[in-house]
């Protein structure tokens, strides 16, 4: 799939082809009585969080509460151009196979009402919600404790959130919490972040603080 394309797909907003479609048989949607925990433990683990640049100012992107820490990772789950030998999705992999034995329920947020879907977090679950999960930003919270992923492909850059014990071994997974510092750093220092030079400035301002960076 060609990069706008995907973006067409993904700005698309009334859905009506996506929700006929048959679900593969490792996703199932929740019921709605199913998907009240669930979203009452994700409004207590996120917030609306100001992230202004000049082009900008009012812009708000989800972000896991003070008491949440939070690590933030280049790319998504999965890059716009996504190759089997993306990196960064396999550690993702690895730390969600190792942190959420029971799996995952995901959604897009602000798009609750066409339903929360949960599956274990594989390879194949991980390409679902990238090339066909049409909403974003999205939300993946795990189904036993309180940690979260979300994905927001407008900005390019995806979200940790969880208590001290499941960052320090995301950071483990990924090599030691400098190597995580330093490979956002450097995705930083590329432009790769949002839509440029502002956005990166307004990375360094806010997003690394909120990180602990």
């Amino acid at each position: 799939m060609l990069k706008g394309e995907y973006l067409d797909k993904i700005t698309e907003r009334l859905y009506p082809t996506w929700m006929q479609l048959p679900l593969p048989s490792n996703v199932e949607r929740i019921t709605a009585l199913e998907e009240k925990p669930y979203l009452n433990r994700a409004s207590n683990i996120l917030e609306r969080r100001l992230w202004p640049s000049p082009l900008y100012p009012n812009r708000e992107i989800y972000w896991p509460k003070p008491n949440i820490e939070a690590r933030a990772v280049r790319e998504t789950i999965l890059p716009l151009d996504y190759d089997d030998g993306f990196d960064d999705a396999e550690k993702i992999d690895r730390f969600f196979k190792t942190a959420t034995p029971k799996g995952v329920v995901v959604w897009g947020l602000g798009c609750e009402e066409y339903g929360l879907y949960q599956g274990c977090y594989t390879n194949s679950f991980r390409e679902w919600i990238t090339t066909q999960l049409v909403f974003q930003p999205v939300c993946v919270l795990a189904v036993e404790q309180e940690l979260c992923l979300i994905v927001e492909h407008a900005t390019r850059f995806s979200v940790i959130g969880g208590d001290s014990s499941l960052i320090e071994l995301f950071e483990e997974i990924w090599g030691g919490a400098s190597v995580l510092r330093g490979d956002f750093l450097s995705y930083l220092e590329e432009g790769s972040v949002g839509f440029g030079a502002e956005d990166n400035e307004a990375t360094k301002n806010w997003i690394l603080p909120w990180c602990g960076w």
